[in-house]
């Protein structure tokens, strides 16, 4: 599709943002090329959601903002995770503000994803300093936001409030639930804070068991198994944080955390 329609470069005609499909569209596949949302991710990505951000602003003449579909979350949320320079992400996914228009219950979405993505790049800075020793760490994210438990812990209480929330009658027109599959997947992978923090595992395997039912597709069933066999075997492991990333590259495929 990207070279069907085009989409390598930055001449996009105005006719994509002028079509409300189409520019839906883009987005979706912005959203499915971004890095951080695939975990075991073998094909590159193509930066297709920097480009249809770039050439929005272009032909709007600014930067739109508004909530996107597929996540649920703001565009301006996704603009951050879409950028390469993880100590910048970080300290940006600290400092963002939110939208200005939202329900109540959205917001503990937004805030979830804010700190899952926080605490997926301090991961992956991590990843990189243990494969490449050349590489410094810049501590600079690090300082810029609390401790990775009690990132967890938020995260935690978010994940719980938007669980609760959803079975008030007053949401049920919200689209939120699908939104809480990346920032569930990202703390059910903290296993030496879920190790020394327990009862934050119960707020958890309530997600894990009502997922499937409220999405039954394959990477959501998926994930669902293996965070359940990891938790099972919780207090014998020894990592700091359960490589996800292996068990699904050893099942043969990616998993797409939307």
């Amino acid at each position: 599709m990207v070279r069907l329609y085009g989409l390598d470069g930055d001449d996009w005609p105005a006719s994509y943002f002028t079509d409300s499909y189409i520019s839906q569209l883009l987005e979706v596949m912005g959203v499915m090329d971004l890095p951080r949302l695939v975990i075991g991710r073998q094909t590159p990505a193509l930066g297709i959601w920097a480009r249809t951000r770039r050439a929005q602003a272009l032909h709007h003449g600014r930067i739109q903002g508004g909530i996107e579909t597929v996540t649920g979350v703001p565009r301006t949320l996704l603009d951050i995770l879409a950028r390469d320079d993880n100590a910048l992400v970080e300290r940006d996914l600290w400092q963002w503000q939110g939208e200005d228009n939202g329900e109540l219950l959205q917001a503990h979405l937004w805030d979830a994803w804010r700190l899952a993505g926080i605490l997926l790049v301090r991961r992956q800075r991590r990843q990189c300093r243990l494969s490449d020793a050349s590489v410094r760490d810049d501590d600079d994210g690090e300082r810029c936001a609390p401790s990775s438990k009690h990132l967890l812990w938020r995260l935690v209480a978010a994940l719980e409030a938007v669980r609760f929330g959803l079975q008030q009658v007053e949401n049920k027109h919200l689209l939120v639930a699908n939104g809480t599959f990346f920032p569930f997947v990202i703390a059910g992978t903290e296993s030496a804070l879920l190790r020394e923090e327990p009862t934050w595992l119960v707020p958890l395997e309530r997600i894990r068991e009502v997922s499937p039912r409220i999405n039954p597709a394959q990477n959501v069933r998926t994930a669902c198994e293996i965070l359940g066999q990891a938790w099972a075997e919780l207090e014998s492991a020894v990592d700091e944080v359960y490589d996800l990333e292996r068990a699904i590259m050893a099942w043969g495929g990616e998993l797409a955390m939307f």
